[in-house]
């Protein structure tokens, strides 16, 4: 299972994903925190409590990777530098 775009999900969301997987499932979810809605701080990214929740770092299930190039394009990079929100914390 692949899901894009996941960090406008809050935790009930990400548990609606995680929790149809069955034996044999893999499941990837892929993430831009940079671009979290304004409606939603990064601590409270259903991905994020899921990332950073002591459990899952002990699981030996679960691999998290952070790139920390913007791929998209100069332009995308420039609004991303100039707008993104000083509050945010880091993954």
């Amino acid at each position: 299972i692949i899901c894009d775009e996941c960090q406008n999900l809050n935790s009930f969301e990400i548990l609606t994903l995680g929790s149809r997987c069955g034996t044999g499932s893999k499941l990837i979810l892929l993430a831009d925190f940079n671009q979290i809605d304004i409606r939603m701080k990064k601590k409270d990214c259903g991905l994020v409590k899921f990332i950073n929740h002591l459990k899952t770092k002990q699981s030996g299930l679960v691999a998290s990777i952070n790139l920390i190039k913007c791929e998209r394009g100069e332009l995308s990079k420039l609004f991303t530098d100039t707008l993104q929100l000083e509050n945010e914390e880091e993954i």
